[in-house]
């Protein structure tokens, strides 16, 4: 046991100093483990820009690609487009040639139609005629 103040305030100061002791060793263990990290964290930010370093190049060539392709596809477009309108416009006329040689067949129908049945009543006409024809034939040899 401790006796006397003095003893007190010596064992007292001994564990103040203890505890400092301890804290700051608490401490920079903590500095440290804080260091490693952000030692850990520094080798990582070098590796990851290393590797856009690397990759940059690449990046600029697929740039330049693209650019490339969307040239070639400006330039073709107005063409595509241009066959297109011509090809739509020759559709159009070829619809309406079409149409016209539909209509002209129609009139042709109509009109053999119309010719069948004049021929098919000169026909009768000239069945009836031939008939009439052989009986006054034929009334003549009997007399």
């Amino acid at each position: 046991m401790i006796n006397s103040k003095l003893e007190k305030a010596e064992f007292i100061q001994k564990r103040m100093q203890t505890f400092l002791t301890l804290e700051s060793e608490l401490q920079l263990e903590k500095n440290t483990e804080n260091i490693d990290q952000l030692k850990q964290v520094k080798e990582a930010s070098e590796d990851l820009k290393n590797q856009l370093e690397n990759k940059n190049p690449e990046m600029s060539k697929s740039e330049t690609e693209l650019d490339e392709i969307i040239q070639r596809l400006t330039q073709t477009f107005p063409t595509l487009e241009s066959k297109l309108c011509e090809t739509v416009s020759q559709v159009q006329g070829d619809k309406e040639k079409m149409e016209r040689l539909n209509n002209e067949l129609d009139s042709t129908k109509q009109q053999l139609s119309g010719n069948i049945s004049q021929v098919q009543e000169e026909k009768q006409k000239m069945e009836r005629e031939m008939e009439r024809l052989r009986n006054e034939l034929d009334s003549r040899n009997q007399q």
